[in-house]
């Protein structure tokens, strides 16, 4: 008896071991699955003192939180797990020129694979390689030839052109920051009251676009005086980011505090008590500066010691020093205080965190990006770069980033003026980007 129930028992293992196994492999590949991702690309050059790499940056959107995607660097031979956490939908996704992605064990090849749509440069909700009005993809792909694009404005037809999901010529140079075109499309007869299917306007595309919180706040106002309207919509782009399934807008606390101070609204009532602290701190006031509210965060993962360097609230800063913080916490664009706050241009509130000890080698490229050169020369003072290599990068950045002043100022700093980067010398890539002050210094 004894004996034939130890053999039941064993069949019944027997029995439960691969359902076990069925079920869990159900749960780890499918839990995690991502149902959609949609991709945008940039190509550019990273060089480093040994040797440079072209790479891709895509930046993945997917409706599944805690999603895993698995990515091969090709030449590496390495790979990696990015995870979106919860209430993250955007992250970036980086590999080399082959363009191969390994998602969820499944090896894709992004440039065939019609599965997993790639997007050359935007994001999901506009721009389907459907469209192909010259204009809108012009304006998209902001190209350089502005005369080409203006000389296309002529064409009264193509003014108020909208793609399938009703984004217009406007929003498109909207959200590219791209005023000069924007004026020239008003001053043809675009209609600027016109919003696309998520009911969505131009004041929302600045708000949700990539541009720095200065410059939004500049178009934006631009944009009112040119007729836009504040909406209750313009207000949901700034308090509900994560509405829209295409793009959350940044936490940009100056332009959520004008969105609602036209709206003649206070924007606390909109916020939970962590929110309101948070704000606080943005604006320069004073919070208890406890423990328990150095831990809080906002949705771009930005913490209160990030803000109060990004905002300029000194006094907020120095007791969260005083606090001894982590200072390697990065947000999830991949900043840490020290260039959140070069991001913000807040030279005062960096210099404290350099004296803190910061030492963030990626500082001066980020500089580069902002073309703050008085920012640069305090980087410069406080970090040991050991050599100029970094100036060089920053140079070059700057060139890539259009502000020549900065990338001439930075370029007369460098000793070995004859640095190769990458595979042209930095004469070459001045010479090729149009840089003339430069490009003369060589010629004198």
């Amino acid at each position: 008896m004894k004996k034939g129930f130890t053999k039941k028992r064993y069949q019944l293992i027997l029995l439960i071991i691969p359902c076990i196994i069925i079920l869990a492999y159900i749960y780890f590949t499918q839990s995690n699955k991502i149902d959609t991702i949609k991709l945008k690309r940039k190509s550019f050059t990273t060089y480093s003192p040994s040797k440079n790499h072209q790479l891709n940056v895509y930046t993945a959107d997917t409706n599944k939180e805690n999603a895993s995607v698995l990515v091969e660097l090709k030449n590496d031979q390495t790979k990696k797990n990015i995870y979106w956490q919860p209430n993250t939908s955007w992250a970036y996704i980086v590999w080399k020129s082959e363009n191969i992605v390994y998602i969820n064990g499944t090896k894709i090849n992004l440039s065939k694979n019609k599965q997993y749509d790639e997007r050359d440069n935007t994001g999901e909700s506009f721009y389907s390689k459907k469209d192909n009005n010259p204009l809108y993809l012009s304006i998209l792909k902001q190209e350089i030839d502005e005369q080409k694009i203006i000389k296309q404005l002529k064409d009264k037809s193509k003014i108020n052109y909208a793609d399938a999901q009703g984004n217009t010529l406007l929003m498109i140079a909207s959200y590219t920051g791209n005023m000069k075109i924007f004026h020239q499309l008003e001053d043809n007869g675009a209609d600027i009251s016109k919003r696309n299917n998520e009911g969505q306007g131009v004041l929302e595309f600045a708000i949700r676009s990539d541009l720095s919180e200065k410059q939004i706040l500049k178009q934006l106002k631009d944009e009112i005086k040119m007729g836009a309207v504040i909406t209750e919509e313009t207000k949901n782009a700034v308090i509900q980011p994560w509405k829209y399934r295409w793009k959350a807008a940044s936490c940009n606390y100056k332009v959520l505090d004008w969105v609602y101070d036209k709206l003649n609204q206070n924007p606390e009532t909109d916020m939970t008590a962590e929110q309101k602290v948070l704000l606080k701190a943005a604006r320069g006031q004073k919070t208890k500066g406890t423990k328990e509210e150095a831990k809080f965060t906002d949705k771009d993962g930005n913490t209160m010691l990030m803000i109060a360097a990004g905002y300029g609230n000194q006094k907020l800063l120095n007791n969260l020093l005083a606090q001894n913080p982590k200072l390697t916490h990065k947000n999830r664009f991949g900043e840490d205080a020290l260039l959140y706050a070069i991001s913000k241009d807040q030279i005062t509130t960096a210099k404290q965190l350099l004296e803190a000890g910061m030492d963030n080698q990626e500082a001066l490229l980020k500089t580069a990006q902002t073309g703050n050169v008085k920012m640069a020369e305090l980087v410069l003072k406080y970090l040991d770069l050991r050599s100029d290599w970094y100036i060089k990068q920053a140079v070059i950045e700057a060139m890539n980033e259009g502000n020549e002043d900065y990338a001439y100022k930075l370029f007369l700093k460098l000793k070995d003026k004859n640095y190769k980067g990458g595979t042209e010398t930095i004469y070459e890539y001045a010479k090729e980007m149009g840089v003339e002050k430069i490009v003369d210094w060589y010629k004198k």
